[in-house]
C-alpha cells in the first residue's frame, strides 16, 4: 500500500472517495465524533457488499458484549448466507479487563474471507492506544473527520440539494460558519429548517443570526454552568430556553455536539499546550469557537469532561435504540446532577 492509499484509510472523506472505486476492507475501526460521516460510510459500505441480501448481520454493543459470544459468532458458519457482517457499537464501553483479554487472544488478527467486521466508538481514548494497535492490526482505522472548508460546503450543498433547498454559495458559507463547521450539527440544523419551512420561503439571514445568538446562549452559557457545577444556574437557563420554544431534542443535540467539540479541544491541548497551537492544530474549525472552548476546558479535568460526554452518549444511545425516554425529564436530571462533591 502506498502512502496515498494509507492516508485514505484514516480520513472519512478521502476513504469514501476511495471506496467508490474499490472493494471495501474486511475490518474497520470507526473513531471520531461525527455520526453523519460514520452513517455515510456505513451506507456506502453496505451498498458495496450488497448487505441488504444474503448477509448475516449481527449488531452488538460494547457495554453488553460477551467475548465468548463474540468468539462463537466469529467461528460459526452461516448456512443460509454467503457472508457475515458483525457491527459492534460503542466498543470502548467494554470493560478494561475484557479489552486486555481481547488484545491477548488476538481475536481480530485474521478475518475470514466471508466475514466483515465494523467496530465503532465515539471519539478516542488514549487509555486504549496500545490495545488498539495490537487488537486491530488487521483493521483499517477511520478517525479523521476533518474537511477543508470548501469541501465541507460542497458536502452541505448536496444535503440542501437533496432537500430541494437552494441557498446561494455565500449563504451556505455563512450558515456553516454560524454553526461552527460542525458536520453533525449543521446536518441536524438543515433537517430542522427543512421541516420548519416546508413549501415556504426561507429567511436565511434571520436563521443565521438566530443560530449565532443561540450558540452563544446555549453552547457557552449552559455548558459553562454545567462544567462549573452550577446546577441551579444551568437549570434556570434550560427552563428559559424551553419557555422560549426550544425543544428538548434541539437542546440535547446542541449539548452533545458541543461536548464532543470540548473533548476534542481538551485532547488537542494535551499535545499542543497553548491556545495558539491548539487553534492551528484544529484549523478549518471556527477560530472563535476554538478559542472560547479552550477557555472553557482549562479548569476541568479530561476524565470529568469525558464522563460528561459519555453520559450524553448514553442518552443518545437510548434515543436511537428506541428506548422509551422522556427527553425533557432526562435532560433536566442530567443538567441538575451534582458531580463535583
Amino acid at each position: 500500500m502506498n502512502p496515498r492509499e494509507e492516508k485514505s484509510d484514516t480520513n472519512y472523506a478521502i476513504h469514501l472517495s476511495w471506496l467508490a472505486k474499490n472493494d471495501p476492507k474486511h475490518g474497520y475501526l470507526l473513531l471520531g465524533n461525527s455520526d453523519y460521516l460514520k452513517n455515510l460510510f456505513l451506507t456506502s459500505f453496505k451498498k458495496k457488499i450488497n448487505a441488504e441480501s444474503d448477509t448475516d448481520l449481527q449488531v452488538l454493543f460494547g457495554d453488553e458484549l460477551d467475548l465468548n459470544k463474540l468468539k462463537d459468532i466469529l467461528d460459526s458458519n452461516s448456512f443460509f448466507y454467503s457472508k457475515k457482517l458483525i457491527y459492534i457499537r460503542h466498543f470502548f464501553s467494554l470493560s478494561k479487563k475484557a479489552m486486555k483479554e481481547l488484545a491477548s487472544i488476538n481475536l481480530f488478527s485474521k478475518i475470514p474471507n466471508d466475514t466483515y467486521i465494523i467496530v465503532e466508538n465515539d471519539g478516542f481514548s488514549r487509555d486504549y492506544t496500545s490495545i488498539i494497535k495490537k487488537s486491530f492490526s488487521a483493521f483499517h482505522i477511520l478517525e479523521d473527520t476533518t474537511l477543508e472548508k470548501k469541501q465541507f460546503e460542497t458536502w452541505i450543498k448536496r444535503r440542501f440539494d437533496a432537500l430541494k433547498m437552494n441557498p446561494s454559495p455565500a449563504i451556505i458559507s455563512e450558515f456553516c460558519e454560524a454553526c461552527g463547521y460542525e458536520m453533525d450539527f449543521v446536518i441536524q440544523t438543515i433537517d430542522r429548517i427543512a421541516l420548519q419551512y416546508q413549501d415556504k420561503e426561507v429567511d436565511w439571514n434571520g436563521i443565521i443570526n438566530t443560530y449565532r445568538k443561540e450558540q452563544n446562549e446555549i453552547i457557552f452559557a449552559l455548558s459553562d454552568a454545567i462544567m462549573q457545577d452550577k446546577s441551579d444556574r444551568a437549570l434556570l437557563i434550560l427552563g428559559n430556553l424551553i419557555r422560549q420554544g426550544k425543544s428538548a431534542e434541539e437542546l440535547f443535540y446542541y449539548l452533545l455536539n458541543h461536548f464532543q467539540f470540548l473533548s476534542t479541544v481538551k485532547l488537542t491541548s494535551v499535545d499542543y499546550r497553548d491556545k495558539y497551537n491548539v487553534v492551528t492544530a484544529l484549523q478549518g474549525q471556527s477560530r472563535f469557537r476554538i478559542e472560547k472552548a479552550y477557555d472553557q476546558i482549562r479548569d476541568i479535568s479530561l476524565p470529568m469532561l469525558h464522563r460528561l460526554y459519555e453520559e450524553l452518549v448514553q442518552i443518545d444511545k437510548w434515543i436511537k435504540t428506541g428506548y422509551e425516554l422522556d427527553l425533557t425529564n432526562s435532560l433536566t436530571i442530567w443538567i441538575g446532577k451534582k458531580r463535583f462533591k
